[in-house]
């Protein structure tokens, strides 16, 4: 069975994940000219941040 620790270890280590995500893709939108690649990163960083934004809220309910 899981402990709390175990699962705000978790979400901690999935919150880093999906956080440096988004750091390389903000790297690659601010390096990148073309308008059509720089449209489609766009759209999976928004995602990956969506993403991030879920797994934090789920730690503060689950911590509560």
């Amino acid at each position: 069975m899981f402990t709390k620790e175990d699962y705000l270890t978790y979400f901690d280590q999935l919150a880093d994940i999906y956080k440096d995500s988004i750091n390389l893709y903000t790297d690659l939108l601010n390096g990148l000219q073309d308008k059509a690649i720089r449209n489609k990163l766009l759209a999976v960083a928004s995602e990956n941040m969506e993403a991030f934004r879920f797994i934090k809220e789920e730690k503060t309910k689950f911590n509560k």
